[in-house]
């Protein structure tokens, strides 16, 4: 602002207070000074005032992600959560280092059926999912390729093989189903699928 303009809004606001004559001067003086430092205040608070959307999320550091978690660590996550022995657990499946879970048995293992097969998969890894990382989801292209890899893909009757898997329900339509957890099944499901593709009964 030029120093015109502050003086003259300085006295504009000394005879708008209707100041007695012994103060005006003095009251001139400070309206200058206010009217000055006011566009610094605005600049100060215009760099410090930060909105709350703009600062970073705040993070528990005592409940960290689990895709930090290592493959020991999820194990024994999966072990506490699904009440199934570890040593099993590590019989029948293993993690990728990003923490994906995989079946580690043949496919042979899996089932007598190519529907038994299927099953035991979408029940498996739908399992530790939620055991795991509360994830109450699976993506069917996750399934589809686990069984492939099983040799348990049968494109023609895909939809049928993984239309009743234990523990589990399929929603959406074509490529976009996803089987979602049945939180009041799930545990004896998953333990069931352990025990059936191991060969034991408990």
């Amino acid at each position: 602002m030029e120093a015109s303009e502050v003086l003259a809004k300085a006295w504009a606001a000394v005879v708008d207070a209707n100041l007695p004559p012994e103060i005006q001067e003095t009251a001139f003086k400070a309206a200058i000074a206010m009217i000055d430092a006011a566009p610094r205040q605005m600049e100060i608070r215009s760099s410090t005032d930060v909105t709350k959307s703009e600062l970073p999320a705040e993070t528990d550091a005592s409940e960290p992600s689990t895709s930090s978690l290592s493959a020991e660590q999820r194990f024994e996550t999966l072990a506490n959560e699904s009440g199934v022995d570890r040593s099993a657990l590590e019989e029948v499946f293993f993690f990728d280092p990003d923490g994906t879970p995989h079946i580690n048995l043949p496919g042979r293992k899996l089932g007598n059926s190519m529907t038994a097969k299927v099953q035991a998969i979408v029940t498996g890894l739908a399992g530790v999912n939620y055991f795991v990382s509360d994830h109450t989801t699976l993506p069917l292209e996750t399934i589809r390729s686990e069984s492939q890899s099983k040799a348990a893909y049968d494109q023609s009757n895909f939809s049928r093989h993984i239309a009743d898997a234990p523990g589990v329900t399929v929603s959406g339509s074509g490529s976009a189903r996803v089987f979602r957890v049945k939180q009041n099944d799930i545990d004896a499901a998953f333990k069931a699928m352990v025990n059936a593709v191991r060969g034991t009964t408990n």
